[in-house]
């Protein structure tokens, strides 16, 4: 069996070494909890912005991924704010369909009856693949209270 050099790894290495250090990690500017019931928060990534409206973003089944956050940032260009809410990670569930589907909308009720008291914005609820179950049953118990 022929060994191979050490050396042959330096340049496969070097180009990881240096995609870690040239990536563009998005961050958001503010993170916070609300408190849904005495003994459950949920944790809110703020992505703030001066304008009339404010998305409401809940994280597909599997979280919240660098293009969640990169198109937020976007979205505040535009003067829209955001918040991004994991709920299922906030509720200590396993991240899954399973966990999103059992969720039947009263957290994000909550979370957009806060944003809305808080920030007098116009409320956008938004959610990807099966967060979206979340989103419509979260604003048709909204719109009930």
């Amino acid at each position: 069996m022929k060994k191979i050099s050490p050396l042959l790894y330096l340049p496969l290495l070097a180009v990881l070494t240096s995609s870690i250090f040239i990536s563009k990690v998005t961050f958001a500017e503010d993170e916070f909890t609300v408190a849904v019931s005495p003994d459950i928060d949920i944790t809110v990534e703020q992505f703030p912005a001066k304008g009339k409206h404010l998305v409401l973003w809940l994280a597909p089944e599997y979280g919240l991924r660098e293009g969640h956050r990169s198109l937020a940032r976007l979205l505040t260009q535009q003067d829209i704010e955001v918040w991004q809410a994991n709920i299922v990670e906030s509720l200590f569930l396993p991240q899954g369909t399973g966990s999103l589907k059992k969720l039947n909308g009263k957290y994000v009720a909550d979370l957009i009856q806060y944003a809305h008291k808080t920030t007098g914005k116009k409320i956008i609820v938004l959610g990807d693949s099966y967060a979206s179950l979340s989103a419509l049953r979260g604003a048709h118990q909204w719109q009930q209270r």
